[in-house]
């Protein structure tokens, strides 16, 4: 009979010499976030030991059955992890966004988010296009106004909810700040970009939305993350945003942070007069650039521990 204890003794499952990885590594082997590699663990899908301080880790033989397993398909226990959102998703949380349906149209997006479904992909492929299409709607007069504030009050109540979810489990990960900057009052795609880290192990701090950059500067010299993040989908005066992204972006990178910019309002003008490490049209760039910066804070760790 096969154990309903996911954690196993090492001796168990692991041969000789059997090396573990962290779930962020498991993650990164797998391609998938590190918040599914815990849900497998936790459900027993993947065999995983415990360290002393409480934190999952997985044997290389065990994660090698796992991207077997993957390759095949057809499992249940890994087809749900594998959710994506289709056009059906999309049309219906437009029909409930529309018709005030907040519970149902959050429970939608949970659902999603607790079957497997990733971040970057909850982002991409459903809120995005969903509020596109809100937000085109009260462009040509189909939505009013009100209408569209209600579906944006409604995402971010899911969104927060997911990641009270993600923040309540132990964050092994660099640190990353972010916001919008002065004027720009859009929450969204910082919260989606907070889930993204923390579904990834990073510790996140989300200052918010309309955020003057040189509070933003003052943050990264008082946190000293590893990534500041940066939505920008509403810029009143491109010459002073600009001279004033140089005057953060300086601080930024005077305390290690690498600075990656997204949002509506980054045309190539605007883009070509500001400094920074990445730009991301999507939240799976920011995924990419995440994981490649977790691998260099971990090198660097091991450099000061030599």
């Amino acid at each position: 009979m096969k154990s309903s204890k996911p954690f196993l003794y090492r001796s168990l499952f692991m041969k000789p010499l059997d090396s573990l990885l962290r779930t962020h590594e498991v993650a990164e082997r797998l391609q998938v976030s590190v918040s599914t590699v815990k849900r497998w663990v936790d459900s027993g899908t993947l065999q995983a030991v415990r360290t002393q301080g409480g934190h999952r880790q997985v044997a290389i033989s065990e994660v090698d059955r796992m991207a077997r397993r993957l390759a095949r398909g057809g499992e249940a226990g890994v087809r749900a992890v594998s959710s994506r959102v289709d056009e059906r998703s999309c049309e219906l949380l437009v029909k409930l966004l529309r018709q005030g349906e907040s519970r149902a149209a959050q429970d939608l997006v949970k659902t999603l988010s607790l079957q497997g479904c990733p971040a970057e992909t909850l982002a991409d492929d459903l809120v995005r296009p969903v509020m596109e299409q809100i937000g085109h709607g009260w462009l040509i007069g189909a939505i009013d106004v009100f209408e569209e504030h209600q579906a944006s009050q409604s995402m971010a109540g899911a969104l927060h909810e997911l990641i009270a979810v993600q923040a309540g489990r132990p964050a092994s990960g660099p640190l990353a700040i972010g916001a919008t900057p002065e004027g720009d009052p859009y929450v969204l795609s910082c919260l989606l970009a907070e889930l993204l880290l923390r579904e990834q192990g990073w510790q996140v701090r989300n200052l918010g939305a309309n955020l003057p950059l040189r509070s933003l500067a003052n943050a990264a010299i008082a946190y000293r993350p590893k990534i500041v993040y940066l939505s920008i989908n509403f810029v009143m005066d491109e010459t002073l945003f600009a001279r004033d992204f140089v005057r953060f972006h300086e601080a930024a990178v005077a305390v290690g942070a690498a600075v990656i910019v997204g949002g509506r309002a980054l045309g190539a003008v605007l883009r070509s007069k500001l400094p920074y490490a990445a730009y991301a049209e999507r939240m799976a760039h920011l995924l990419e650039f995440a994981r490649s910066h977790w691998s260099e804070a971990a090198l660097e760790r091991t450099r000061d521990e030599a």
